[in-house]
């Protein structure tokens, strides 16, 4: 009932606009950067004047035992004005509330590169340290995959880590949250050696809790291709765990906090030769509530989904990996970027101006980091139909749950009937022949208020219904 009475008043509020969104994005600019080898784009944040900062890695030579951090300052053109190599940079970074910003990332141990340590450094805008951290878990193969900024203006960490030294696996993932001062409030571990999982996304609820996006690779009779969502309280204490089980072989995810307390996830499956992303939706309690696949070109390198996205002022869902797709709420597309063959995305954000910028590494010889700034280009338009010759058809009912009747004056030799949502989207375009009478059935509609229009003969119709 309460879900009807906000439709019904969204219905009253749209009475006499009839317009629709039409989503768009132009590409502003795209760039690579390159430095030494084997390099890549982890991570970027806005700063001031349309600029931005990028988070990247490159190596002094070998593929891992020599990676170093690489933090630049892009200008409005998309062009590097400054960079700087020490502590912070080439892993994930979040700009915090206070102007600075908090990267985590890897210090390899200059004999046995698989001794990782796990950084962490908040920094200010010139990339000046201002208090550095140092974490080291299990036997070996640590790894740091998502930071995020918490409500008490410390910060969360998540990644994973080995249990057995020079092996790769079993897995094992942790939370890390430090207060603003960096201080260690509490660590959290999540999994065991006969229930591997690698966190990959972590954000906080409303609430305090936490969410965490976890792949979860072969252990046991546990199929490989497999994900998990847990949920815990503020303590990080686990409240519910949901696994998603494939056939095909899965690649690494991403997760998003939906404003609704609700998890936006995305990862990749396979079968035979297709290649597949999904995007799936949890409620608070763990209920999926949405699931989609999308097939990807690049079937190598779809194997990583990096970023899943709210984005807030369309209302729409965003993945990315070689290609960024937007959605509205149900995961129909309404908007794709080129494919940028090579590139996988490794972060995504939205801008204060509503652009989209994503950065990750085109993987080439040598890598490059790759960046992509797109502007919103959403436009209103109004519809080409006028409410007119209303009088000879009923419409009925309206509200309508499942069914609604079209009752015309007489039999019409063709009739076509067209439901679009309020983004512009065509979800219903039948064509009725020599009747009077049309049942049209909206029970695979979500709940919303859509514009039917109607062509018979050479008359026409637009009016809006609302599904409940």
């Amino acid at each position: 009932m309460k879900l009807f009475r906000s439709l019904l008043l969204a219905c009253l509020l749209l009475s006499n606009f009839l317009s629709f969104a039409q989503i768009g994005y132009d590409t502003v600019y795209t760039r690579k950067l390159t430095y030494s080898t084997h390099i890549g784009g982890n991570a970027v944040a806005e700063l001031p004047g349309n600029n931005l900062l990028l988070s990247t890695i490159y190596t002094g030579g070998g593929l891992y035992c020599n990676t170093k951090a690489r933090l630049y300052k892009i200008n409005s053109n998309g062009d590097s004005t400054w960079a700087s190599s020490g502590i912070p940079g080439s892993g994930p970074m979040v700009k915090t509330r206070d102007g600075n910003f908090v990267n985590a990332n890897l210090v390899h141990h200059s004999s046995n590169c698989g001794y990782d340590t796990i950084q962490v450094c908040k920094f200010n805008i010139n990339g000046d340290p201002i208090w550095t951290r140092k974490f080291f878990f299990g036997s070996t193969g640590n790894q740091v995959e998502d930071i995020i900024e918490t409500s008490d203006g410390g910060v969360a960490i998540t990644g994973f880590y080995s249990e057995n030294y020079g092996s790769a696996g079993p897995w094992i993932s942790a939370i890390i949250k430090l207060d603003p001062a960096g201080n260690t409030q509490w660590i959290k571990h999540y999994g065991s050696t006969m229930d591997q999982v690698e966190a990959q996304t972590i954000r906080q609820t409303s609430t305090g809790g936490y969410g965490i996006f976890c792949f979860k690779p072969f252990s046991g009779s546990t199929p490989y291709s497999s994900y998990r969502m847990i949920k815990t309280d503020s303590a990080g204490d686990t409240l519910w765990t949901k696994d998603m089980n494939f056939n095909g072989v899965a690649g690494y995810g991403a997760m998003d906090l939906l404003p609704n307390d609700e998890f936006l996830c995305t990862g990749a499956t396979y079968s035979g030769s297709s290649t597949q992303t999904f995007m799936a939706r949890f409620n608070k309690n763990g209920l999926l509530t949405l699931y989609k696949e999308y097939p990807f070109t690049q079937s190598g390198l779809s194997f990583i989904m990096n970023e899943a996205k709210y984005i807030a002022n369309h209302n729409a869902y965003l993945i990315a990996n070689d290609r960024l797709l937007l959605t509205d709420t149900s995961g129909t597309v309404l908007w794709a970027s080129q494919v940028f063959t090579n590139i996988v995305f490794r972060d995504v954000i939205q801008t204060s101006n509503n652009d989209l910028v994503a950065i990750g590494s085109e993987y080439a010889s040598p890598n490059k980091i790759f960046y992509v700034r797109f502007k919103d280009t959403t436009k209103i338009v109004e519809p080409p139909v006028a409410d007119t010759n209303r009088a000879d058809i009923k419409i009925y009912p309206n509200p309508a749950r499942n069914d609604l009747v079209l009752d015309f004056n007489k039999d019409y030799s063709k009739i076509t009937v067209q439901v679009y949502n309020m983004l512009g989207q065509l979800l219903v375009n039948d064509k009725f022949y020599n009747t009077r009478n049309i049942r049209l059935f909206l029970n695979k509609l979500p709940a919303a208020v859509y514009v039917l229009r109607i062509f018979y003969d050479d008359k026409k119709s637009t009016t809006k219904i609302l599904k409940y």
